[in-house]
């Protein structure tokens, strides 16, 4: 019989156990474990024989369901019919029978079960009745429900029929392995067991207790889940939390090495052969011959087997890491107030090494098998005040109350909800992420009623500071402001408030410089604070400043936005002249393009125009009248013709014109360059 002595629960879901075994010579101890809890006992199984002794060896149950285990005992017991069943099952094995109303028992060998319908009442019924061949050699029948005893004398039936009964018993545990522990060793020894199995995370809660002129009181309770097949009975408990790496390997399912099948080859068998019949005479086959062979027969090669795969499971080294001796500090409690009448010392191990941080319960532990049990692990004042904070994504008419909390306990706190009381009253309930040493944290636990908040948004844009042409674009950069007026109404509260304030921090925007310093900056607010008399309206105005950017390109620059940007002193009069220039051939070169396109349409035209012509040609014949139109239609062919060539002269003179005009405006354009800064 082994104990369970201490237990330490990790908060990623890892339990670690110690257990104590007596044993006596070369005692074997049996531990049972859940089937989905194998690979992590094996994983970390370790057994130590404290007073001299050897471990021999550790056995456990294969991986095996109850159906493959049922299939190697030669029996089969039926859910129904269970005793005819099973006898006729045993057909041939010796029995020794004694029969109802007679002292003397019977021995035979079993022949069967016949069924004799027998008058019952109105009807009959079916009888099932034992046939045995006798030891004197008669065969002998007897009512089945009428023998008082029935012995099995055959050895190995005997042991199938205990064996299978064992099996349906131990398999009715449902998941349960059984691992058993063969020492070796002279006289009464200890066996400890350590290992690792998962376990339901543990988890923390808190309660508050604020005072008017002392420090507020902090109590920490551990919710431990015992969902194991025995109970906790004064355990050692220690609760760790951080995150060790932890992983699942499969150590208990059996694993097989793939290896190639070599087939041998072999002849085939000859069959009866078939003699060809002739297809053509002697002469005919010679003359096939004198013309050679043009095609020669392939062969296949017989497949070579598949070769061995080099590639097998690869297990993974995990070095173990020994934790460094932990520093124990006893924390003696003050005593709570009436409603914080329980208390409850706790040592606490601050480890060094890692992000591990450790909670030993002092006390001994006890937690019954499917039960949950609250342990006390904290007890002492810390720094923390009540105050104000408003945030809009978390309530937008009112402030909520919230506790501000220093974490001055000398210990890492693990996250979990806060339930907050005053003068023997609830106040209302707070989540606490985890808060290391030194750390604080506003916690709001109610919604401060009594004042209320309004938010007024203005903004306007205050001009361009600043033009930039690169790259061919005029950038204007304009200055933003933003305004964000909050309004505190507090005229229903009853007491002054500690406010803080969370304003939402936009990327791009910079609060002014006749800002106050916010108290702190988290990942989305400033955090500002100030306070709100009772009875009183308080203001607090946000005032943020920010940049737009307009870009122009330059090819798209109108005439009407070159006077606008030369009237608003935006440019110099070197940059106006350039971008004058630039105008003036921009227009240039739109007139050519446009001639060019003109060009076109009429190229377009005589084409079309030729078409009609050419296919009315075709439809003409020789006489007079048909000539006539034939020597018209080919007159406005010749004149079409000209035309052509004129416009296609003029399209490459203006092809080459366009190349020049684009040449000097990229020029151009690539020598503008310019940036000035301007007074708001």
């Amino acid at each position: 019989m082994s104990e369970i002595k201490r237990i330490i629960l990790y908060k990623h879901g890892m339990g670690y156990f110690e257990r104590l075994s007596r044993v006596s010579g070369n005692q074997s101890i049996e531990l049972e474990f859940k089937k989905g809890d194998m690979n992590d006992v094996l994983k970390s199984l370790s057994v130590l024989d404290l007073d001299g002794g050897v471990i021999a060896s550790i056995s456990c149950d294969a991986i095996r369901s109850v159906s493959e285990e049922l299939d190697e005992i030669a029996l089969d017991l039926p859910t129904e019919d269970v005793l005819s069943g099973l006898l006729g099952a045993l057909r041939g094995i010796r029995l020794r029978i004694t029969p109802a109303g007679q002292s003397n028992p019977v021995e035979g060998e079993i022949i069967g079960l016949e069924t004799k319908p027998v008058a019952a009442g109105d009807g009959q019924v079916d009888q099932k009745r034992l046939v045995l061949l006798c030891t004197d050699g008669g065969l002998r029948n007897f009512d089945l429900f009428e023998l008082n005893d029935i012995t099995i004398l055959d050895e190995k039936p005997r042991r199938d029929v205990s064996k299978l009964l064992d099996t349906l018993q131990y398999w009715k545990q449902k998941d349960l392995k059984k691992l058993t522990v063969f020492t070796h060793g002279d006289g009464e020894r200890r066996v400890q067991f350590n290992y690792t199995v998962p376990v339901p995370v543990w988890k923390t809660s808190y309660r508050v207790l604020l005072r008017k002129d002392n420090e507020p009181l902090l109590q920490g309770w551990a919710h431990v889940d015992n969902t194991g097949q025995e109970d906790w009975d004064g355990v050692s408990l220690s609760l760790v939390a951080g995150l060790p790496v932890s992983f699942i390997h499969d150590l208990y399912s059996p694993r097989r090495r793939r290896r190639p099948i070599i087939e041998v080859e072999e002849d085939a068998a000859y069959g009866a052969p078939i003699v060809q019949q002739g297809i053509a005479s002697g002469e005919e086959i010679d003359a096939l011959l004198s013309g050679g062979l043009n095609e020669a027969d392939e062969l296949n090669a017989p497949t070579p087997p598949p070769a061995a795969s080099s590639r097998g499971p690869r297990l993974r080294k995990a070095k173990a890491m020994a934790p460094p001796e932990a520093e124990i500090a006893d924390l003696k409690l003050e005593s709570l107030d009436d409603a914080f009448a329980q208390s409850a010392e706790v040592a606490r191990h601050k480890i060094e090494m890692a992000d591990l941080y450790v909670y030993a319960i002092e006390h001994p532990v006890t937690v019954r098998r499917g039960q949950s049990a609250l342990v006390p692990i904290l007890s002492t004042g810390f720094g923390g005040r009540q105050v104000a904070l408003y945030n809009q994504n978390i309530r937008v008419n009112n402030p909520m109350t919230a506790l501000e909390f220093e974490n001055t306990t000398g210990l890492v706190l693990e996250g979990g909800p806060i339930t907050v009381y005053q003068a023997g009253e609830y106040l209302g309930e707070a989540m606490l992420d985890t808060l290391k040493e030194g750390q604080k944290s506003l916690l709001p636990f109610a919604v401060e009623l009594g004042c209320r908040v309004t938010i007024d948004h203005k903004s306007r844009k205050r001009g361009v500071f600043r033009c930039e042409i690169k790259n061919g674009v005029i950038h204007f950069k304009s200055r933003l402001e933003k305004n964000t007026i909050y309004i505190f109404n507090n005229q229903g509260g009853r007491k002054e408030l500690d406010m803080y304030l969370d304003h939402p921090f936009e990327s791009g925007w910079d609060m002014a410089q006749s800002m106050p310093e916010p108290v702190e900056k988290t990942e989305d607010y400033y955090r500002y604070r100030f306070s709100v008399a009772a009875g009183d309206v308080h203001k607090f105005e946000a005032i943020e400043y920010g940049e737009s950017t307009q870009s122009v390109q330059i090819v798209q620059l109108t005439d009407q936005k070159l006077l606008h940007y030369i009237s608003m002193d935006y440019l110099n009069k070197e940059v106006a002249h350039k971008l004058k220039d630039f105008m003036a051939l921009k227009h240039e070169l739109e007139d050519v393009v446009r001639e060019l396109e003109s060009i076109e349409k009429d190229i377009k035209k005589i084409f079309e125009n030729q078409t009609r012509i050419r296919e009315n040609l075709k439809a003409l014949g020789d006489r007079p009248e048909e000539r006539e139109l034939r020597t018209r239609y080919l007159d406005q062919w010749k004149q079409d013709e000209n035309k052509l060539k004129e416009r296609e002269d003029r399209a490459r003179t203006q092809e080459e014109e366009k190349k020049i005009l684009q040449t000097k405006r990229n020029a151009l354009l690539n020598d503008i360059s310019y940036a000035a800064d301007f007074s708001e």
